[in-house]
């Protein structure tokens, strides 16, 4: 079992140890992430004391941030795949030079099995998008069960399906709309390459696993669930659609790139 170490202490040093961290997709996802989370709940929970659940903790890197940042505080990650515990450690003492703090534990698992835990904030970051239409009022029913009294669930979700980037499919694509332009075959042709790269492959069962929620359906879902919403933003792109899709589909939906929104 991988040892854990012990928390850095949250000093002006750590910060400065993020700030200079030299992998850009670390540093987004340890501070970028953290400090917008922060910024929608730091008035509503106490973060130093706070049970947090990261639904959808991918590698983990954000939740060993709140951790870092936050000794007190006790933090869980979930997500369908598991966490790569080594490499995330080999990770955090290359950026910031410390091992994964003892505040945080993983785990691969449904949300069934977290039994009547309770969690002061529940934040899901990027992964509304992947959920499919039909679970996702079970799905936000069930993060309700695990919020404490007064307890915030935060979500955010970039990018939504019909917005410029809406496959997920930047480093192979650069134009936007592509995925609402192209045909099925000529984005795959795309993204999977004759050698069938693992990760090739892995991207483009993404991409067809996406739903096509717009904001305003996963806002309803979440009230379906019996979430009250607090608070939301609507982030817009500066690109203006081609004509084509224009005619297709409405201009608010193709333009909105990014919901966050917080429930209680």
């Amino acid at each position: 079992m991988l040892e854990k170490l012990p928390n850095a202490a949250e000093t002006p040093s750590l910060e400065a140890s993020l700030e200079k961290a030299t992998d850009q997709a670390f540093k987004a996802r340890a501070t970028f992430e953290y400090q917008q989370v922060r910024k929608w709940v730091g008035s509503r929970v106490n973060l130093d004391e706070a049970r947090i659940l990261d639904f959808g903790c991918g590698q983990g890197v954000p939740a060993a941030s709140f951790a870092l940042r936050h000794p007190k505080a006790r933090v869980l990650g979930v997500d369908i795949e598991p966490v790569p515990e080594q490499q995330l450690s080999n990770l955090l003492n290359k950026q910031i030079g410390c091992g994964i703090p003892s505040n945080v534990s993983y785990r691969t698992l449904s949300l069934t099995a977290l039994s009547d835990e309770k969690f002061d904030l529940i934040y899901a970051w990027s992964v509304f998008e992947h959920v499919k239409e039909d679970k996702m009022i079970k799905i936000f029913s069930t993060l309700k069960s695990h919020l404490a009294e007064r307890g915030i669930l935060f979500v955010c979700c970039n990018p939504l399906y019909f917005s410029p980037h809406g496959s997920h499919l930047y480093k192979y694509f650069k134009s936007p709309w592509h995925h609402l332009l192209l045909t099925l075959d000529e984005l795959r042709e795309g993204v999977v390459s004759g050698d069938l790269l693992a990760s090739e492959t892995r991207e483009w069962q993404q991409f067809l696993q996406l739903n096509r929620l717009t904001a305003q359906d996963i806002m309803g879902r979440a009230s379906g669930a019996g979430l009250k919403r607090l608070r939301h933003h609507l982030t817009k792109t500066d690109l203006s659609p081609p004509p084509r899709l224009a005619r297709l589909y409405d201009n608010e939906v193709l333009t909105t790139k990014e919901l966050v929104a917080i429930f209680e």
